[in-house]
């Protein structure tokens, strides 16, 4: 079956995006590209917020059309779950697929045209700081004809998880746009070198221990000006984390920066002494890939999906270990200038072979196999 409609669940995209957002976005894109014939529709539910139907939608593709209901959310859902009205072919119009990019509710959808994207199970492990899991999410994903995910160890943990088959469970490998991280941005940066995190701020993250390892490298001979730079972490974050900071850390060692923009986050990345990334769990790990294709060397964590994602090219830590996150910070820091320029080449060689278009043929592979 070649899949001609597709109808689409899934976070809004526009204005501030997370990476969820990001993926959706240029999932889509590259779908349409792919295949223009593709007719894709977005499905928003909302009585109060309306207009994001329509500005989702004109933030992926001019050909993508939006079907917005001015039912609450929470109604749909709840009629959804009791009576199986109202359907999302009468929500959303006809469809060959319907691809939900979340596991927040049972969509009204026979099974046999249903397809879950999750991205990690991380909620399971912090749910009161990822959001408790939808109570009814395992059901949802073994009778969905199909799961996509980003990696391979997510794939893993989503089927001893969930106990989803392993045959119905697809790596779609997600991508970066490589190009627009490589054009250089005359974005503010702050002077000085520093290093880079850019993500969240939930204990997953492990902030608390990247800041105790940079300290640590601080009292390094010739490392006592660096500074670390964490974009995302809210305001309450930030008070947080500078509370709990190792006691003779300035506090004009640490930048919080809030939310960036995407012309913010390049210039960032091409400037950074490094990308330091010590997630204790990712489903996939975009900020990796952004920082290669930056040209910034990557120091990230051997957990989870990361080791996929950089391959050979970052410098491994284990993220449990202080010492191990400093030494690794240490080792990028010291390279000389051609293991360096040897580095920030693989890196851009390397993100440049994740693309969203292979992620897009991948995508409609799953598509047309149901």
């Amino acid at each position: 079956m070649t899949v001609r409609r597709l109808l689409v669940s899934g976070p809004p995209l526009a204005g501030e995006r997370s990476g969820p957002g990001v993926h959706l976005t240029e999932l889509l894109r590259a779908l349409v590209a792919e295949r223009p014939e593709l007719a894709v529709a977005l499905r928003h539910n909302s009585a109060r917020h309306p207009e994001i139907g329509p500005a989702s939608a004109a933030a992926v593709h001019p050909s993508v059309r939006a079907r917005t209901t001015r039912i609450p959310e929470r109604a749909v859902r709840g009629l959804q779950a009791s009576v199986g009205f109202p359907s999302e072919r009468v929500l959303g119009g006809a469809y060959d697929v319907f691809h939900q990019f979340h596991t927040d509710a049972d969509p009204a959808v026979p099974s046999r045209k249903l397809v879950v994207n999750l991205h990690d199970v991380v909620a399971r492990r912090w749910p009161a700081e990822e959001g408790a899991m939808y109570v009814g999410a395992g059901s949802l994903l073994r009778r969905a004809a199909a799961v996509t995910t980003g990696s391979a160890a997510s794939r893993d943990a989503i089927c001893e998880a969930f106990g989803v088959p392993e045959e119905r469970v697809h790596v779609t490998l997600y991508g970066v746009r490589a190009e627009r991280f490589a054009e250089v941005s005359d974005a503010p940066v702050p002077d000085g070198p520093y290093l880079l995190h850019i993500g969240g701020h939930t204990p997953r993250k492990n902030l608390p221990r990247l800041i105790e390892a940079f300290a640590a490298v601080r009292t390094t001979p010739g490392f006592a000006d660096l500074r670390l730079v964490l974009a995302g972490p809210s305001i309450r974050a930030e008070a947080d984390l500078r509370r709990t900071a190792p006691t003779g850390l300035p506090s004009d060692a640490l930048i919080f920066t809030g939310y960036v923009s995407d012309a913010e986050a390049v210039a960032l990345y091409q400037r950074a002494a490094a990308f330091v990334f010590p997630s204790l769990a990712e489903g996939f790990g975009l900020p990796v890939l952004e920082a290669m294709a930056a040209g910034c060397p990557v120091v990230a964590s051997s957990a989870t999906s990361l080791p996929e994602v950089g391959g050979s090219i970052a410098r491994y830590i284990d993220p449990e270990s202080v010492a191990s996150i400093a030494d690794g910070i240490v080792d990028v820091l010291g390279m000389d200038t051609a293991a360096h320029a040897a580095t920030v080449a693989a890196g851009r060689s390397h993100a440049a072979t994740f693309t969203w278009e292979r992620c897009a043929r991948q995508t409609l592979a799953v598509y047309d196999g149901l």
